[in-house]
């Protein structure tokens, strides 16, 4: 019951799923592989990519820019 190997390294660092790597959070952070994925359907000039800080710090400007 207490094995000191299972709480000394509770997750593997060599452990790696292609599973967790496509669906996981941090292949979702790289947005320019999702977005390229849209721009391979869509014309570019049909989207608004807007960075969270500047929404964050100056909405009204954001929401009031002339696309």
């Amino acid at each position: 019951m207490n094995n000191p190997d299972k709480l000394s390294d509770p997750v593997k660092k060599e452990y790696f799923s292609d599973l967790y790597w496509k669906f996981g959070y941090l292949s979702k952070g790289l947005y320019a592989d999702e977005l390229q994925k849209w721009f391979d359907i869509f014309p570019r000039k049909q989207f608004c990519v807007i960075k969270s800080e500047d929404l964050y710090s100056d909405p009204d400007h954001i929401y009031k820019w002339d696309r």
